[in-house]
């Protein structure tokens, strides 16, 4: 389908469409235009509804209507003809059904997610338990972290959760500041999680972590294989191997080193040679 033919079909108010393009090929432009299509099909001007995800967006569009509404597009605006077109529509249909042109601009509905929520929230103030005034907040952090600090006291309190819990702060050293800190670094994102979380049993869910494991773990010894060169490498499993064979006949107790005393150690990029890669890791001594 073409650009151009994609444009007018956008305009079928009637028809669902979903609009996707990159960033800058005019995706605002047809979304206004189908706006002031849609208000030439309605009893009222508040039967349509546009939302978008940020105030700069919703103000972007706001302003392309309101310009083509007062005929003050500029002349070498693309598409002149048709923002004229669509703009002599939506007057007209406004006369025919009443409407009073100056009070238009203050009953378009073009607004942000966040606007919608919080209007209907205080319309429905008994059904949405809410009781004090409302509002929106633009950086969430503190909700956040006392949402995830709320989350890990019920989970521990909690039977059924109680046993997650623990092993979370297990593998932080029970550290529950840092356990808040992972829980509320999620909590930005949850659109892209919670879908799974809901439509997985535990145990698929568990797969898929162990298969996102995998992948990053492989990928990333890939790329250290790639910066170590062949000889290098060599050289080094060579030592490691040695290493950990004097270690184990002088006595030491074992340890991450012990990877290297299996007869298939080595610097690969497979999965299976986590262990050697994390037994060679260099580690802090004190010099006394």
């Amino acid at each position: 389908m073409s650009d151009e033919l994609a444009r007018l079909e956008a305009l079928q108010v009637h028809r669902n469409i979903l609009l996707q393009a990159p960033a800058g090929s005019g995706k605002t432009t047809v979304l206004a235009q189908r706006f002031l299509a849609a208000l030439a099909t309605v009893d009222e001007p508040e039967q349509v509804l546009a939302i978008t995800f940020t105030r700069k967006a919703a103000a972007e569009m706001r302003e392309r209507v309101l310009l083509a509404l007062e005929g003050a597009l500029p002349a070498t605006q693309a598409d002149i003809s048709r923002w004229q077109e669509l703009a002599a529509q939506v007057h007209a249909h406004g006369a025919r059904r009443g409407w009073v042109a100056a009070e238009l601009p203050t009953r378009l509905r073009i607004q942000t997610i966040d606007s919608l929520a919080h209007e209907i929230a205080r319309a429905m103030p008994l059904l949405g338990r809410v009781y004090a005034n409302l509002n929106v907040i633009d950086v969430a952090d503190e909700l956040y972290a006392a949402a995830a600090r709320q989350a890990l006291r019920f989970g521990a309190a909690d039977a059924q959760c109680r046993n997650a819990v623990e092993v979370l702060l297990g593998r932080l050293d029970n550290d529950w500041g840092r356990a808040q800190e992972l829980l509320a670094g999620l909590l930005p994102s949850r659109n892209r999680w919670q879908p799974v979380l809901l439509e997985h049993r535990p145990d698929e869910l568990a797969d898929r972590v162990a298969a996102s494991l995998q992948r990053i773990a492989a990928e990333t010894l890939a790329e250290a294989e790639r910066v170590l060169s062949t000889p290098l490498a060599a050289e080094g499993a060579q030592l490691a191997a040695a290493s950990a064979v004097h270690r184990r006949d002088a006595g030491h107790p074992e340890g991450c080193w012990a990877a290297w005393l299996l007869p298939d150690a080595s610097l690969a990029h497979a999965t299976s040679s986590v262990a050697a890669w994390w037994a060679k890791r260099p580690t802090r001594r004190s010099v006394i």
